[in-house]
């Protein structure tokens, strides 16, 4: 008969803490996600929203011109477009090295 190891018992340990901190964020993700859908977050959203804009005139943001620019480069990074060229800038890159199992 064979014990098993502290070594097994760690990593059970280790992927049961995983598992547990995944359940806990998927149980966050879902409540967060159905109270943004009944709208019980719009007024901290507006809140926040108002906070970035001048008092006198909400169509103009607070702070420097070329923040909004920024800004707005920083949420095209999510688009499909960028998301896209990545993934097949990656997928050459690795082809070209010779790790064809890890491009496809």
């Amino acid at each position: 008969m064979k014990f098993p190891t502290w070594r097994s018992d760690r990593r059970e340990l280790t992927w049961l803490l995983v598992l547990l901190g995944l359940a806990t964020l998927l149980f966050i993700f879902v409540k967060l996600a159905g109270e943004v859908m009944e709208g019980d977050t719009q007024a901290f959203d507006t809140h926040v929203l108002r906070a970035l804009r001048e008092t006198n005139d909400a169509a103009t943001p607070i702070g420097p011109r070329w923040l909004s620019g920024v800004a707005m480069d920083l949420t095209a990074l999510g688009g499909p477009t960028v998301i896209g060229l990545l993934v097949f800038s990656i997928t050459v890159f690795l082809l070209l090295q010779g790790m064809s199992r890890h491009a496809l």
